[in-house]
């Protein structure tokens, strides 16, 4: 018979023997080794395209040029006793975590640079007769500020090889009354700079269509005559502006500022042939004011286009047809006494 002892040890045994059948192989190691759950995972070479994205590039990365950040994809590759493939990421801090080797500053390095800066921290710290390999495997992406004239000014995510242009696309494009060929960027490192978008359009010099770096940020001006009504009116209020009476398309819109009333008649369609635009009135803050054709609205306003003299005489439910009604009753009346 089993004593209390053998009973505890065989059921110790059945646990333990059902735990490691259950774990994948190679997930113990003899003691002082690292365990596998805490290591990278290997990655095989062939597996490369598949764990990582690409971004599109209008040319080959210049590695004496191109400056890496928080978020670039790197593949490390270490020839030793066996051989050692990482696919690893730019950590926000800038550094990068190295398995079995260590944490080695990569940020604001050139590509040339951290290859050399990452081949002899290898050396000196792990693998001192390994051949080291790196490469840029993914570009980052990052965080910059748009302001100003745009449609959608704030933060927008961009890559490190996108231009000016893909920038403020992701904006949702240039205000109405932009000034295209004063933009002005501000560059993290202090140094700034003027652009102009229609010398980029007209000749494709790129130094007027630049890439960015995180920190840097886009101010685009408006057109001086707007200046003072977009100081005047910008607002982080996004009440929809309602427009209504004789224009083709009433309903509500979105508030741009700077827009005028004419602007936001022409979202409109425009005036019908029975509405009147020199008596246009604006309702705001429950109050009616008048304004002209070419004044700024604020986010909320109602822009009432009412009927002119013609709808009023010849429309529908104009007077002329009351009148005609009437005169017809009374005609009508006049014969029935008769």
């Amino acid at each position: 018979m089993l004593t209390t002892f053998s009973w505890s040890a065989l059921i110790l045994h059945l646990f333990l023997s059902g735990f490691l059948s259950a774990q994948p192989s190679g997930y113990f190691r003899p003691f002082g080794e690292m365990d596998t759950m805490f290591e990278e995972p290997r990655i095989e070479e062939k597996d490369l395209t598949r764990l990582v994205g690409f971004t599109p590039v209008e040319k080959p990365v210049d590695p004496d040029k191109y400056i890496l950040g928080p978020g670039d994809v790197l593949g490390i590759n270490i020839v030793t006793g066996e051989n050692l493939l990482f696919i690893l990421r730019v950590n926000p801090t800038g550094d990068l975590l190295i398995p079995t080797v260590g944490i080695v500053t990569v940020a604001e390095l050139t590509l040339s640079e951290a290859i050399e800066s990452v081949r002899n921290f290898v050396w000196e710290n792990a693998y001192r007769n390994s051949r080291v390999d790196l490469t840029l495997v993914d570009i980052r992406s990052f965080r910059v500020l748009v302001v100003g004239a745009i449609q959608e000014p704030g933060f927008v995510t961009v890559t490190a090889v996108d231009r000016l242009t893909e920038v403020l696309e992701e904006a949702a494009g240039l205000h109405k009354y932009a000034d295209e060929e004063n933009i002005k960027i501000i560059r993290n490192g202090g140094d700034n700079q003027r652009v102009s978008l229609k010398t980029f359009l007209l000749d494709g010099d790129l130094s007027n269509n630049p890439t960015f770096q995180e920190g840097d940020y886009v101010e685009v001006p408006f057109l001086e005559s707007y200046q003072p009504g977009a100081w005047e009116f910008t607002t982080f209020n996004e009440s929809a502006v309602l427009i209504t009476g004789f224009v083709k398309r009433p309903g509500a819109f979105r508030y741009f500022p700077a827009y005028t009333i004419r602007d936001y008649i022409g979202m409109a369609g425009g005036v019908l042939e029975t509405g009147n635009i020199k008596k246009v009135k604006i309702h705001r803050y429950n109050k009616e004011i008048n304004l002209g054709y070419n004044d700024f609205v604020k986010p909320g306003d109602t822009i009432y286009v009412p009927s002119n003299l013609r709808y009023v005489f010849f429309g529908k439910g104009s007077m002329i047809q009351i009148i005609s009604a009437t005169i017809a009753l009374i005609l009508t009346y006049d014969r029935l006494i008769r």
